[in-house]
C-alpha cells in the first residue's frame, strides 16, 4: 500500500514539472511567440521616426555647412571690396551694399556663389516709344559678354533697367581681386551696349537724324542719382 502512495506522489510532481513548463535544467522555459500585427505595426512605426531623424540631422549638417561656406564667400568678397577702397556695408540679411565708381551694387549670398546687382541702373518713360524697343535692346544686350540685363514694366508707365552677375569665389584664388574687379567694370560696358542697341532701334523706327549727338533718344537713360525709384 506504501509502495502505490509513493507511485502517486511521483505522478503528481511529474505532472506539477510538465504544468509548470520547467526543462531538464530545473529552470521554466521561455515562451517563444510571433509578434501581433498591433507589436509589429509599432515596430514599422519606431523605424520610420528613427529614418525620418536621421533626415533632419543629415539635411541641418548640410544647411550648418552651407552657411559656413556662405560666410567664407561674404568675407572673400569684404576683402575684395575694401582691397580696391570701396566701403562695403552689411546689412541684417548678410547682403552687402557697396559704392563703385559711383554706381550701387547690391550683393547677396549662396554658398560659393555671390549674385552682383545694379538694381535700377536706369528709369525710362514708356510712353514715348514703344516699350518693345527695350526688350529687344535688352535682349540684343544678353547676347554680349558680360552681365544679363533685365527690365521691368510698371504699371505706372516707367520701365526700371537692372543687371545682374553671378560670381564663384573660394578664399584661396589669388586672381580674386583681378576677377571681381573685371566683373564691376564689366558692368559700366553692359550700360554702354544696351544704350547702343536702343540707339539703333530708335533710329530704325523713326529714321535717322532723330536721336541726340550721342546716339540715343533724348527722353531715356538719365542717370539714377537723378532720379527716384517708384514704388
Amino acid at each position: 500500500m506504501e509502495w502505490l502512495i509513493c507511485l502517486a506522489i511521483a505522478l503528481g510532481v511529474f505532472c506539477l514539472y510538465g504544468i509548470l513548463g520547467w526543462g531538464s535544467s530545473g529552470k521554466p522555459q521561455e515562451e517563444h511567440t510571433e509578434p501581433t500585427l498591433q507589436e509589429d505595426s509599432s515596430l514599422q512605426k519606431l523605424s520610420q521616426v528613427d529614418e525620418e531623424l536621421s533626415q533632419v540631422e543629415e539635411e541641418i549638417s548640410q544647411e550648418e555647412e552651407l552657411l559656413q561656406v556662405e560666410q567664407e564667400t561674404r568675407d572673400t568678397m569684404l576683402q575684395i571690396l575694401r582691397s580696391i577702397g570701396c566701403q562695403p556695408v552689411v546689412d541684417e540679411d548678410g547682403d552687402i551694399a557697396v559704392y563703385y565708381q559711383g554706381a550701387a551694387f547690391d550683393i547677396n549670398f549662396y554658398g560659393r556663389y555671390a549674385n552682383i546687382w545694379d538694381l535700377a541702373w536706369d528709369i525710362i518713360k514708356i510712353d514715348e516709344f514703344e516699350y518693345t524697343w527695350l526688350y529687344e535692346a535688352a535682349n540684343a544686350a544678353n547676347f554680349d559678354n558680360g552681365p544679363t540685363v533685365v527690365v521691368d514694366v510698371r504699371d505706372n508707365g516707367t520701365a526700371l533697367i537692372s543687371s545682374f552677375c553671378k560670381v564663384m569665389l573660394h578664399p584661396v584664388n589669388p586672381e580674386n581681386t583681378v576677377y571681381v574687379r573685371a566683373v564691376l567694370e564689366s558692368f559700366f560696358k553692359k550700360k554702354e551696349g544696351v544704350r547702343a542697341h536702343f540707339a539703333k532701334i530708335y533710329m530704325r523706327e523713326n529714321g535717322e537724324g532723330t536721336s541726340d549727338s550721342k546716339g540715343c533718344p533724348p527722353f531715356i537713360f538719365t542717370p539714377k542719382s537723378q532720379k527716384e525709384i517708384p514704388s
